[in-house]
C-alpha cells in the first residue's frame, strides 16, 4: 500500500469522504421529499402548488430488452451477444 502523507492529500481525502457522506444524506432526503409529494399527487391532475413552487409528476417510458425472453429464444447462444465492459471507481473509507 502506498501512503500519502502530504497535507494536501490528507485534506483532499477528508474532503472527498465528507462530500460522499453529504451526497448520501442529500439523496436520502430527496427521496423522502419526492415520496411525500408523490403521495399528494396521486389521483390529482399531476400538479400541486406549494407556496411559490409547482410540483409535478410525469409518467415516462423507457425501453429495455427482456433478457429472460431473449435467453429463452437464443438458448446457449445468448452469451455470444453479451457485452462485458470494465470500469474503475475510486472509493474511500475511514482507516
Amino acid at each position: 500500500m502506498h501512503v500519502l502523507r502530504g497535507k494536501a492529500a490528507i485534506l483532499n481525502a477528508k474532503t472527498l469522504f465528507s462530500l460522499i457522506e453529504k451526497r448520501r444524506e442529500i439523496e436520502a432526503k430527496e427521496k423522502e421529499l419526492k415520496e411525500f409529494f408523490k403521495g399528494h399527487l396521486d389521483g390529482q391532475d399531476g400538479v400541486l402548488k406549494a407556496g411559490d413552487f409547482l410540483v409535478t409528476i410525469e409518467t415516462k417510458e423507457r425501453k429495455d430488452l427482456d433478457r429472460a425472453a431473449l435467453k429463452d429464444h437464443l438458448g446457449d447462444r445468448f452469451g455470444e451477444f453479451q457485452k462485458i465492459g470494465t470500469y474503475q471507481t475510486v472509493a474511500i473509507a475511514a482507516a
